[in-house]
């Protein structure tokens, strides 16, 4: 998790291997951040 602003291209091309599956902006509502984060915990490893 990080709390500033990111460049999505710049982030891609630095950090290829890392696999995003969500990014919330902020701000963001109590009731978007349980539903991303309840996406995450209830999916099968």
């Amino acid at each position: 998790m990080t709390a500033f602003e990111i460049n999505d291209v710049e982030f891609g091309r630095l950090l290829q291997n890392v696999k995003i599956e969500s990014l919330i902006q902020k701000p963001v509502s109590l009731a978007e951040l349980t539903s991303t984060v309840s996406k995450h915990i209830d999916r099968p490893p």
